[in-house]
């Protein structure tokens, strides 16, 4: 199947907005899931459970690169701040990205 796949990290407040943009748009979403860490757990000053109400995991399957585009346009338009850290990973192309402009959603879907 050629599409594009794309799992995005997003502050939790945001995921029902994120998931409509994307289902808007036409595309396939997932469930979201709690983020991971990366942290050590034994020097964490935050628990498993302050990081998974803190980040979802989305994943959005596109069938064209254009559709990825404009809800990726929307994404950044909807990120209330630039403390709010929006992660995007092509699953395909293994680029990845935090969203805080335009060229940042290029180098994900471009070329």
């Amino acid at each position: 199947m050629s599409g594009i796949v794309l799992r995005l990290t997003v502050p939790a407040e945001m995921t029902d907005e994120v998931a409509n943009l994307a289902k808007n748009v036409g595309a396939s979403v997932s469930e979201p899931q709690p983020a991971a860490s990366t942290a050590n757990p034994l020097n964490a000053p935050i628990t498993f459970g302050d990081i998974e109400a803190a980040a979802q995991l989305l994943t959005v399957v596109f069938t064209a690169g254009t559709a990825a585009v404009k809800f990726l346009t929307a994404v950044l338009a909807l990120r209330p701040t630039p403390d709010k850290k929006i992660t995007v990973l092509n699953s395909k192309s293994r680029k990845s990205a935090v969203l805080g402009r335009e060229t940042d959603i290029q180098k994900l879907i471009g070329e």
